[in-house]
């Protein structure tokens, strides 16, 4: 399917600077905590936080960290405004927000992407957003998303298909696995876990399905924060 693509969301509005008191206790944070996994892709000893109040169309990000000068928090603002903001992913220094739409407003669901910099003057620019044709619009869908090299994978609880988003040329496939809504998705960084009901699709670095079929949740545990079983 041929992807659109179309100006961000709605009225965008300039990022909005927030106060950094609310994150005056993350300054005593020594740089080594911002290096992890996606350090090359950032400023040494710096990173970015992001929040989202439920109901909320903005998603708030700070960065904070040691930036030579000192420890402490040295840029905020906001992404959006999304009909409904979903579920977020990184790749690399791209952060991509899946917006589930809003069909009382004829908002599609979509995936919109954002280019990260934490270098002197921290920001969070907008890059592009795809529609997901196949995906219909909800305000009250639950999200599930993981990528893998420049396969970004998404469903939700609403749709028996998940989508399939080539983060290279843009290009958005869907397919289903047994007709369920989709439960979870998952990734290791190499391979991608995509469960609807008692099916789980194992997708590799390129793309391709190895199998499916499972017991139960299907998942890969990660590596720093905990996967909560049913």
């Amino acid at each position: 399917m041929r992807p659109t693509l179309v100006p961000e969301p709605l009225s965008f509005g300039t990022r909005a600077r927030r106060s950094l008191a609310a994150w005056a206790c993350l300054a005593a944070l020594t740089p080594a905590l911002a290096a992890g996994p996606q350090a090359s892709a950032r400023a040494p000893g710096l990173f970015t936080v992001y929040n989202h109040l439920a109901g909320e169309t903005f998603v708030n990000w700070t960065t904070c960290g040691n930036n030579g000068s000192g420890n402490g928090c040295w840029g905020s603002g906001q992404i959006g405004p999304f009909a409904h903001p979903c579920a977020v992913v990184r790749v690399d220094d791209q952060v991509i927000v899946v917006d589930s739409g809003d069909p009382a407003r004829s908002l599609g669901a979509a995936v919109v992407v954002y280019q990260e910099s934490n270098g002197s003057t921290p920001s969070v620019d907008f890059l592009r957003r795809i529609v997901l044709e196949d995906l219909p619009a909800s305000t009250t869908a639950t999200c599930r998303a993981a990528a893998v090299r420049n396969q970004l994978y998404l469903g939700t609880d609403q749709s028996v298909r998940y989508q399939v988003v080539n983060l290279l040329n843009d290009r958005v496939t869907s397919a289903d696995l047994c007709g369920n809504p989709t439960d979870n998705i998952s990734s290791d960084g190499e391979y991608v876990i995509v469960q609807q009901g008692n099916c789980a699709g194992f997708f590799s670095r390129s793309g391709l399905q190895i199998t499916n079929g499972t017991y139960g949740q299907a998942f890969f545990p990660n590596a720093h924060t905990a996967v909560s079983l049913p």
